[in-house]
């Protein structure tokens, strides 16, 4: 019954005084910002492939800690990272067009989503 809900900075305050966190997205004490599900090791360049729940994300960092690129929405990303955004392309490698910020595309493409 929460799901599209997002929380208001008051509510938050409010779950900050209890110290009954468990998985909230956010930043600060108690919250989970990424919500790593699983991180694969990649020997070819000695990096590390972390799936990102919170962030809706794939993201490749190698062991600089640079991230080398990321596999999801191209929403909300920074500069430096959102240069690292991958682009959509279909089986024979022709781009697949999207809106803005890649969340709507043709061809029944879709990110993996939290």
């Amino acid at each position: 019954n929460k799901q599209g809900v997002t929380m208001s900075a008051d509510e938050l305050a409010e779950l900050d005084k209890s110290d009954k966190f468990g998985d909230i997205l956010g930043t600060g004490a108690g919250r989970n910002w990424a919500h790593v599900n699983s991180v694969d090791y990649d020997p070819t360049d000695d990096s590390i492939i972390v799936s990102s729940r919170h962030q809706s994300a794939i993201i490749k960092i190698g062991r600089d800690k640079k991230v080398k690129w990321i596999i999801g929405s191209h929403q909300g990303w920074k500069a430096g990272l959102k240069e690292k955004l991958l682009t959509p392309v279909d089986k024979n490698g022709k781009r697949i067009k999207c809106d803005e910020f890649c969340n709507v595309c043709e061809q029944n493409f879709d990110w993996t989503w939290t």
